[in-house]
């Protein structure tokens, strides 16, 4: 009964109250909230063991309160009457969102409008102190009960492991966002470092993902302090807990690409020589698998003067899990050959000398694989790419004792598996590389090359189609004359139904050239 007086209670000051706020003095508001302030601790006291009416009716009383407030004081001429209310409901939404006894559905509904007010308010909030010394411990707290369980070590690197967590990480993540690095970072930045020195790996775990987390919305700032903050991260790629090592490989991955190219010119010799090694040797496949896409984020950004330092050991370490391929999942396998197109993609400065170790490897692998087999699909689609990049670092010569079984395995996959599985697109993109490699060998299988590659009964083509068709007029030239006037003809039809793009325009110029040129 008490329950329905207090909620009655609190309804009628959010209907009678706050609804009139654009036009109540500032003695008013100051009633109005004193009541809500009560009424709310009020209903706060009966969640120890919460019902899930009372966590709905908890959840009401903030998202009232906030839309409320969007409704009446967006026009408020009255400033201060805006600037009083706001820091008022955003201390009851406060007291209502550390509730610790809330489930993680209901935290992320009570959440949301304070973040919401972040968003769109973030001159207000930056002026109300509170707002980050309350959220940041509560939504750091929720990190740091991580649990560890053993479906961690064994599962697919994308599966959620833990929601309560990875809406955490978001939360600081737009937070950092919204408010910027020059309210924020001082924030973050004195508690990060002890987090890092906790004893509990859960801590360490979150001080690490607390960095990835904030690194783009407070880049200004984490860019003057990287010295300290990268010797912080390297140092836990160490860290005798493999979730910590986890964390340490995606917090340098992040920082690569947050802040590249710096952070490779400047840290290269920091980072590299204690992240390769745990492609190779950690014990956790997980770990191994973060590891080399660290090194995909490294290299994508970094001069091939840099990366030539490090290529011996990066594929020593790649070509170590190629060759235990079946005795490891196919995540790590997937992700080493996704790291080694990578790799090679960026390494032009010297002779690519792995090719004779990597190929035979990749070829066996598209040969004993089914490719309309779903679960390989992923896998296939990696080795394909990767065997096009390889036509592009390397000589003829070394490509050719292989190229007719290339050629052979590319038709064979064409031919059977949908346009719309990701091997087909692969497929356009890697002959057309090796094209560009081999041109003559191509032109021996045009026959069969062509239909298989681009369908033209098809309503919608690919972008990845007119890419290839492009390069292959292009290459080819007179020996692509023969398919060029019908290809350009249905290419200009697809201009003609609006797909109007950079890579069909430059298949038509290319297309027309050759039928010009060489058509009869």
């Amino acid at each position: 009964m008490f329950q329905e007086v207090n909620q009655e209670a609190l309804n009628g000051v959010l209907d009678y109250g706050i609804n009139g706020l654009s036009s109540i003095s500032v003695e008013c508001v100051n009633d109005i909230f004193e009541n809500l302030d009560y009424l709310v601790m009020e209903l706060l006291k009966q969640v120890n063991n919460p019902s899930d009416e009372i966590k709905r009716r908890i959840v009401e009383v903030i998202q009232n309160l906030f839309q409320s407030l969007d409704e009446n004081l967006v026009e408020v001429e009255n400033k201060v009457i805006y600037k009083l209310v706001l820091p008022r409901a955003l201390d009851i939404a406060l007291n209502i969102f550390g509730c610790s006894s809330l489930d993680n559905s209901t935290y992320q509904l009570a959440l949301e409008p304070l973040l919401t007010i972040a968003d769109v308010k973030p001159t207000i909030v930056r002026k109300y102190p509170r707002f980050v010394q309350c959220i940041l411990p509560i939504v750091l707290y929720r990190m740091t009960s991580i649990r560890d369980i053993p479906h961690w070590y064994t599962s697919q690197p994308e599966e959620d492991d833990d929601p309560v967590f990875d809406d955490a990480a978001m939360v600081l993540d737009r937070i950092a966002l919204s408010l910027g690095g020059k309210y924020m970072f001082s924030e973050y930045m004195t508690l990060i470092p002890e987090l890092l020195k906790a004893d509990e790996w859960q801590k360490r775990h979150t001080g690490l993902f607390t960095i990835s987390s904030v690194a783009e919305g407070c880049k200004e700032f984490f860019e003057v302090h990287l010295d300290s903050i990268v010797s912080l991260v390297v140092a836990r790629l160490a860290d005798s807990h493999p979730r910590v090592r986890f964390a340490a490989c995606n917090a340098i991955g992040q920082m690569c690409t947050d802040f590249a190219p710096l952070i490779q010119k400047k840290y290269h010799e920091q980072i590299m020589p204690k992240l390769v090694p745990i492609v190779d040797e950690d014990t956790f496949q997980r770990v191994q698998c973060h590891a080399a896409a660290a090194i995909v984020n490294f290299v994508e950004d970094s001069d091939q003067e840099t990366i030539s330092k490090y290529c011996n050991q990066i594929f020593q370490s790649l070509i170590n899990i190629l060759k235990r391929r079946g005795q490891i999942e196919r995540y790590l396998l997937e992700q080493a050959i996704t790291t080694i197109a990578a790799a090679s993609f960026e390494h032009t400065l010297n002779k690519f000398s792995y090719y004779d170790e990597i190929m035979p490897i990749l070829i066996e692998i598209l040969s004993t694989t089914d490719a309309t087999d779903s679960e390989f699909s992923k896998l296939r689609g990696k080795v394909i790419e990767c065997m096009g990049i390889f036509a592009t670092v390397v000589e003829k010569s070394t490509l050719k004792p292989h190229i007719k079984q290339i050629i052979d395995l590319f038709l064979k996959t064409a031919t059977i598996v949908n346009s719309s599985d990701d091997q087909f697109s692969y497929v356009q993109i890697s002959f057309a590389r090796i094209c560009r490699c081999a041109k003559d060998e191509i032109a021996l299988f045009l026959e069969d090359v062509v239909p298989a590659l681009f369908r033209t009964d098809e309503e919608e083509i690919s972008q990845s189609t007119f890419t290839a068709l492009g390069i292959f007029a292009k290459e080819l030239g007179k020996q692509f004359a023969p398919y060029a006037e019908t290809l350009l003809v249905v290419s200009i039809s697809q201009l003609c139904l609006g797909y109007n793009t950079e890579d069909i325009c430059g298949c038509v110029v290319e297309l027309f050239s050759c039928v010009t040129k060489f058509g009869e």
